[in-house]
């Protein structure tokens, strides 16, 4: 079929089919190329929003500082909070704090064990895993110390058990008990 073209039939032939494999090419070229420089615009003109409402943020931060930091002094003495530095610190004032509790209500500290501290918003948990001895009354009563103490405290896992032999329980009124419990505080993170 092609040799039944004259010269210039060829040539426009050759030409026309060497325009449209250009326009192919360029065609598959172009579109993804159009494609992507739409999607880089959209994410540019979201970071613009973006950062605009970041300056916006940054500029009302120079008034809103003072009442945060005022904000945060306030939370920080009253007292709800331990006022360590460091999580070992922190974890040695729990322990004086379960102590000191403990025995105003009559019932031992056996053992303490401090676990990993984490992260919880801005503050960092401390926890110490404790296995206390008492009466039921003086255990009761450490519970409530524990729970209505001015820093804040929070009791988790607890397990109580009776170690003595239940004919002997019914026969002394102070039967001792053992108690495991994790207990929970938290410190004001570093800013």
């Amino acid at each position: 079929m092609i040799q039944d073209m004259d010269k210039k039939q060829q040539r426009n032939l050759a030409v026309s089919l060497l325009v449209i494999v250009f326009a192919l090419i360029t065609t598959a070229i172009a579109i993804p190329a159009w494609s992507v420089n739409t999607s880089y615009r959209e994410s540019i003109g979201q970071m613009q929003q973006r950062l605009g409402r970041l300056q916006q943020m940054a500029a009302n931060d120079a008034e809103l500082r003072p009442r945060y930091e005022q904000i945060r002094a306030a939370q920080l003495s009253a007292g709800n909070y331990l006022q360590s530095n460091t999580e070992a610190v922190a974890a040695a004032e729990l322990q004086g704090i379960l102590k000191s509790l403990a025995g105003a209500n009559g019932a031992q500290v056996l053992s303490t064990q401090i676990l990993p501290a984490g992260q919880e918003e801005q503050f960092v948990r401390v926890v110490l895993k404790a296995r206390l001895r008492g009466t039921l009354t003086s255990i009761v009563n450490t519970f409530h110390s524990i729970e209505s103490n001015d820093v804040y405290l929070f009791l988790d896992n607890v397990s109580l058990r009776n170690n003595v032999d239940s004919r002997r329980a019914l026969q002394t009124t102070g039967t001792q008990f053992e108690v495991d419990i994790d207990l929970i505080t938290f410190m004001a993170a570093e800013q």
